[in-house]
This record gives C-alpha cells, sequence and structure tokens, in this order.
C-alpha cells in the first residue's frame, strides 16, 4: 500500500514542465533582448519622428557635441534633421530631441529614454516601452517624466 503522504510521480511531471516553460521564456526572452536591442532604439526613434515631429525637421547644434550613438540611429531612421550654428540654433531649436541607449527591464521588455522639445514650454521626456521579440519591435507606451 503507497504511503498517502507522499505525492504520486505524476503529480511532479506537470510541475517540471512548468518550470521548464517558465526557464525557457527568460532564457529567450534574455537573449531576445541582447539581439533585438539596437532595433528597439531604432523603433523608439521611428515612434517619436511619426507621432511627435510632424513632418518638421529636428534641429541640433553644430558646436553641441552628439553621441555616436544617436548619429547612428539619425543614419538607420533617416528623419529630416538639419545641424545649424549655436546662435541660429539658440534662437529656435525646435523641434529637437535626445535619446539614451536602451535599456532592457524584463524579458521581452525593453525601456528607451527620450526628451523632446517641439516649441516653448512645449515638450516631455521620459520612457518608451518597446515589446521586443528578436528585433520584431512594437512600441507599447511612453511613461513621462516631464512635461512643459
Amino acid at each position: 500500500m503507497p504511503n498517502e503522504k507522499t505525492k504520486p510521480r505524476s503529480d511532479r511531471k506537470p510541475r517540471r514542465l512548468l518550470l521548464g516553460v517558465v526557464v525557457l521564456l527568460l532564457v529567450m526572452g534574455h537573449i531576445s533582448n541582447v539581439v533585438g536591442l539596437r532595433a528597439c532604439e531604432r523603433k523608439a526613434l521611428s515612434w517619436y519622428v511619426q507621432n511627435y515631429t510632424r513632418g518638421r525637421t529636428l534641429r541640433f547644434s553644430l558646436d553641441r557635441k552628439t553621441s555616436e550613438f544617436f548619429h547612428s540611429l539619425l543614419d538607420h531612421v533617416k528623419p529630416k534633421y538639419e545641424f545649424v550654428p549655436e546662435e541660429e540654433f539658440k534662437a529656435n531649436p525646435f523641434p529637437s530631441c535626445e535619446m539614451e541607449p536602451a535599456q532592457p527591464l524584463c524579458p521581452f521588455l525593453v525601456t528607451v529614454r527620450l526628451d523632446h522639445m517641439e516649441g516653448i514650454l512645449g515638450g516631455g521626456g521620459g520612457r518608451v516601452y518597446v515589446f521586443n521579440f528578436f528585433g520584431a519591435c512594437f512600441v507599447i507606451g511612453l511613461d513621462t517624466d516631464w512635461v512643459s
């Protein structure tokens, strides 16, 4: 007669299978974030350009150093942009934006820090949340830190 305190082996099998599936999803999610991080940055910038610039040309100062990271993003996304002298930029810097490299938040989810100015007292900044499945990226939303 089996001992009533010990569980039959058939109860352990579904738990092991479930644990295996969860571990596999976590590993796949982290690999996905490593593989698709740059694609998520490009998606976040193209989302910003599509939703906020309304076809206007982004402006950047020649005198202020923009990072190589951001230059490479501009080359991939290809929005309309121009570099102008500092005096002209100070007179009219709009629209303009800055972006930081993407950071994995959890498996299959990446955040990208984005700040933008649309006009005098018009702009905002925060984190763009991007779902990432091995480089196939979809913007989920924007968590705004500041608005003016």
